[in-house]
């Protein structure tokens, strides 16, 4: 289109070095250039949308110990902080890596005992539906603040959870 502006309507397609289903995308606001792509085998890559291979990358390896057993498990949700260098994973539980691709911290998140799990046990249906082995399904962090929102699949609630530096209680 000729009254846009050179760049802006062109379409780009950008390949993540794994052939896997991606289950985010964020670009950052008020940056030009950079992008976080999260996919179910639990890579997250950071691109600048220019080039045609990730500029970073990390995997969260998503390995539970059953019965004895490894099992890889799939990364459902990915977040990125608006204005902190934190990311967001969720499987199972909720881990928040810094961009670098550092561990900072790994929880299970709360649940309700409600929805549909806790639903059909109130009718009297057996459910193999347990929230506390329930999927994330839905993370959002707050703009502005260190806060972060996570919702199970199959769940009612949301859990909201606030970042705090536990070294600062020390000085």
């Amino acid at each position: 289109d000729l009254r846009m502006s050179r760049g802006l309507g062109d379409v780009y397609k950008r390949q993540g070095s794994r052939r896997t289903w991606i289950n985010n995308v964020h670009m950052q606001r008020g940056g030009c250039r950079e992008l976080v792509s999260g996919a179910t085998n639990g890579v997250v890559e950071l691109w600048d949308i220019r080039m045609n291979e990730p500029v970073g990358m990390f995997t969260d390896e998503n390995v539970q110990q059953q019965n004895g057993q490894r099992r890889t498990t799939t990364m459902t949700t990915t977040q990125v902080h608006e204005h902190a260098p934190i990311i967001a994973t969720g499987t199972k539980q909720v881990k928040i890596w810094t961009t670098s691709g550092d561990l900072l911290s790994s929880f299970k998140n709360q649940h309700n005992t409600g929805g549909v799990a806790g639903t059909l046990a109130v009718t009297g249906i057996r459910s193999t539906l347990s929230s506390s082995s329930a999927f994330l399904s839905s993370m959002a962090f707050h703009p502005h603040r260190m806060m972060l929102a996570a919702a199970n699949s199959h769940d009612t609630g949301i859990s909201i959870y606030k970042c705090e530096d536990r070294n600062s209680e020390f000085y």
